[in-house]
């Protein structure tokens, strides 16, 4: 409410023009209009009665005015004061409810958080897939730190397990706004292979255009451990059906024609061309009836006879019957070995250290370099690692190198390292690949050590 107040100067000029205005009316009133004496006479004696009664009269309406007007404006300051009270206690009210609804949001956000860090794998991408976020979990599976992995895409962690069709169909769906769902195969920065079941959903933003990616994975690698193992029992119970039919109706016969054969090749003259025949003819046998050997070795494993034996003495020996294979002739081989023993099975532990010696060979084509080592590994175990200078393991091999019958050779069986895995299992240890420094590739066996 806005009042308009009287002035002070206003004021006093009024009541100066009405007391000048007095004066002169009752002097022209006395001298012009009024005749008689005595009249006159009791004008000017009365007339300052008049005028102060007058003047008392002005006072108090002025008096009475600014009483009044003093009193709207209280009011209204007082009705103004009111409603600013009021307008202020119901926007504290507004803003504490806010508070209070904020404050659990928050609370039900950091919870909801909690719960899914202790639980998921999550990643953020932006609309290119670059990552923008990564959770505890994400570090501790892929074994990079969060300041490696932001800003890069998820081919870091790319095991090669997957085609590129597959990626490729996985991006056009959550480009088109799809939610995708599947299971990946990744690899960590120490080459060890997890299995993720993932969840990728695209957030768009008011425009419609998709800006984040958000991924919710959960760690399905035992599973997928459990799976396999089960397809290998399956696989190990046909193998095992078929070996004791392979040993029973091949194996003994083969061994029979191959001794005939060297009875038959000493019948002929040395550099005849027969000999020559007779002697490819027991070196394929001999192949056969080893791969016949890694079927039954793989279908019916055998118990290991463990002795403590040092490290350097169950190397050198592999290495001293290697020296004198012409496989080996252009090869430098480097050991370094620590003074460690091994609670192992010898002769099964050096077939395992040849076999993967004869493949590093045979992937340099017979010239290279071969490195083993021998050290000591955590929790009491026994560290092997045989590296190469060749091509390496393609990419799409390395999560199956491991399976029967999965071989990067020409001819084989596939069965050498799925046996050469098997007998480091039955140890309590493990064979694993992993990265290697240079080109080629780099196998670790983990074996039970004697401190």
């Amino acid at each position: 409410m806005n009042e308009k107040r009287t002035p002070a100067w206003s004021i006093a000029a009024s009541y100066a023009v009405v007391s000048i205005l007095w004066i002169v009316l009752t002097e022209l009133a006395r001298a012009f209009l009024i005749t008689d004496p005595e009249l006159r006479d009791a004008i000017f004696r009365y007339r300052g009665w008049v005028f102060g009664t007058i003047s008392i009269l002005i006072v108090y309406w002025i008096a009475r005015r600014q009483i009044l007007e003093t009193s709207i404006r209280e009011q209204a300051a007082s009705a103004r004061n009111e409603a600013a009270s009021q307008e202020l206690a119901t926007e504290r009210e507004g803003r504490g409810r806010a508070e209070l609804a904020l404050a659990a949001s928050t609370r039900e956000l950091n919870t909801l958080n909690f719960a899914l860090n202790q639980a998921a794998i999550v990643a953020a991408t932006d609309a290119r897939g670059k990552i923008t976020f990564v959770n505890d979990n994400f570090c501790r599976i892929s074994k990079y730190t969060r300041e490696e992995l932001l800003g890069q895409d998820h081919r870091i962690i790319n095991s090669g397990r997957h085609t590129k069709a597959f990626f490729s169909q996985l991006w056009t769906d959550i480009q088109s706004g799809k939610v995708w769902h599947g299971q990946i195969c990744n690899r960590a920065k120490d080459g060890s292979i997890y299995w993720v079941d993932t969840t990728i959903i695209p957030f768009r933003n008011d425009s419609g255009e998709i800006y984040q990616f958000m991924a919710i994975r959960h760690d399905i690698t035992e599973r997928k451990l459990a799976e396999e193992k089960l397809n290998e029992k399956e696989s190990l119970a046909r193998l095992g059906e078929m070996a004791a039919i392979v040993a029973h109706e091949v194996k003994n016969p083969l061994a029979g024609i191959s001794g005939a054969l060297q009875i038959l090749a000493t019948r002929f003259p040395e550099a005849s061309r027969e000999r020559q025949v007779c002697h490819e003819i027991v070196n394929r046998a001999d192949s056969l009836a080893r791969r016949l050997g890694d079927m039954l070795v793989f279908a019916r494993p055998r118990t290991p006879a463990r002795n403590a034996i040092p490290v350097k003495e169950l190397v050198g020996g592999v290495l001293r019957q290697v020296s004198s294979d012409p496989a080996f002739k252009s090869v430098e081989i480097h050991p370094v070995l620590e003074d460690i023993v091994l609670n192992v099975d010898a002769s099964m532990v050096s077939e395992v250290i040849l076999n993967l010696m004869l493949n590093a060979v045979q992937a340099m084509n017979g010239s290279g370099k071969i490195e083993v080592r021998a050290k000591s590994g955590e929790s009491g175990s026994g560290i092997i690692e045989i590296e190469d200078s060749g091509p390496g393991v393609p990419p799409h091999l390395q999560v199956d190198i491991f399976k029967p019958f999965v071989t990067t050779k020409s001819q084989g069986t596939g069965l050498g390292l799925a046996v050469a895995r098997r007998v480091a299992i039955d140890h309590g240890g493990d064979l694993r690949l992993a990265p290697s420094p240079g080109r080629g590739a780099r196998f670790i066996m983990e074996l039970p050590a004697i401190l």
